[in-house]
């Protein structure tokens, strides 16, 4: 009897370390895209972090409220993109409606030197002003973001954009002969599209905004797209 006793501890004791264990794997889980941007003490080594929201206004007037990017949008909608890093940098923003061409929206042609600067925990608005109306007809629009720790010239991260094959044949704002950027060299001026995103549905942090994306990348360079879908 005291043997078999011993053995149901034995037992006991298997299961209960095995349950420990799970606990210690579940608490060392893996940090994902979310993480690496909440952390306060900044970027690890080769790794850098963004967010971004969507931001739709629904009176003149009223707060504008951040929706889940898959909305499908109205036309009349207008909304707005929230941006922010974990670090010091420059942003290019490049846009695609259903108009079916490629522009810089950021910075623009008008834009003062400096308008695309990107720093740590600060907000970046799109537009800075106003908001971006959906008009008829509908479709699918992009925007297309492009980080940088170093200054870059606009005109040439456009130019290899538009010329890549990111920028479909449908593009009819560029160059129907141009020979197409090799991914060398769209690799050499937008950085990386290797990424890891994490999106959240309520915010459960003290400044973090509902349907939040976060978006974690490996090189100082990246870039990533995001498609806004309007009937």
């Amino acid at each position: 009897m005291q043997a078999g006793r011993n053995d149901r501890w034995c037992w006991v004791a298997v299961l209960l370390s095995g349950w420990l264990a799970c606990l210690g794997q579940s608490g060392n889980r893996a940090r994902d895209a979310r993480d690496l941007f909440l952390d306060e003490s900044g970027p690890k080594a080769g790794r850098v972090g963004a967010r971004y929201s969507i931001l739709l206004s629904s009176q003149e007037g009223i707060e504008p409220q951040p929706v889940d990017p898959s909305t499908t949008f109205k036309t009349g909608d207008c909304i707005a993109v929230e941006l922010e890093t974990n670090f010091s940098g420059y942003v290019n923003v490049m846009g695609k409606g259903v108009s079916g061409h490629w522009e810089m929206l950021v910075p623009s042609a008008s834009d003062p030197a400096g308008v695309n600067v990107v720093r740590p925990r600060v907000r970046f608005r799109l537009p800075r002003e106003d908001c971006i109306e959906f008009t008829d007809p509908p479709g699918v629009e992009y925007l297309v973001l492009s980080f940088s720790q170093d200054v870059r010239d606009p005109r040439q991260v456009f130019d290899v954009f538009r010329l890549s094959s990111l920028a479909d044949t449908t593009d009819r704002g560029g160059p129907k002969t141009a020979t197409k950027t090799d991914p060398v060299a769209l690799a050499q001026v937008l950085g990386s599209r290797d990424l890891k995103r994490k999106q959240v549905g309520a915010a459960t942090q003290a400044g973090e905004r509902p349907f939040s994306v976060y978006v974690e990348a490996q090189q100082s360079k990246f870039y990533f797209q995001i498609s806004l879908k309007h009937q």
